[in-house]
């Protein structure tokens, strides 16, 4: 793992597609006409993008529970148009979907972040 960003592997996607899709996660459509390879580049683990690779390894490990969730909402981030709205719905989506999973504390508390803080990290863009 390099220590500028996390990189998930190709397998570990598929895994978290499998897992969204058996929880029936819901996500934009293009989401799930996304390849694996373009789910890799987006996905950056639990936490945002400033944080360390290492920060954000332990806590996606420490969150593992929330990863299928994290993974749609991090390509929200990266592909959705920048609109306060889209903002919005990603961190319901978050919420949601870890609830799908029987995770609602812990979606719940991501959500509350992300929208409290996240604004900043939504608009800047494709990773």
């Amino acid at each position: 793992m390099s220590e500028q960003y996390y990189q998930a592997t190709q397998r570990h996607i598929a895994d978290l597609q499998s897992v969204i899709r058996m929880k029936k996660m819901i996500a934009p459509d293009a989401f799930f006409k996304a390849s694996v390879q373009k789910l890799q580049r987006c996905y950056n683990g639990i936490g945002p993008e400033r944080w360390s690779a290492r920060f954000r390894n332990f806590v996606t490990m420490l969150l593992d529970q929330l990863e299928a969730p994290a993974l749609i909402h991090d390509w929200e981030w990266s592909y959705m148009p920048k609109t306060f709205r889209n903002f919005v719905m990603s961190n319901i989506r978050l919420t949601v979907n870890a609830w799908k999973d029987k995770r609602f504390r812990s979606g719940l508390l991501a959500g509350v972040l992300c929208l409290l803080f996240g604004w900043g990290g939504f608009r800047g863009g494709v990773k």
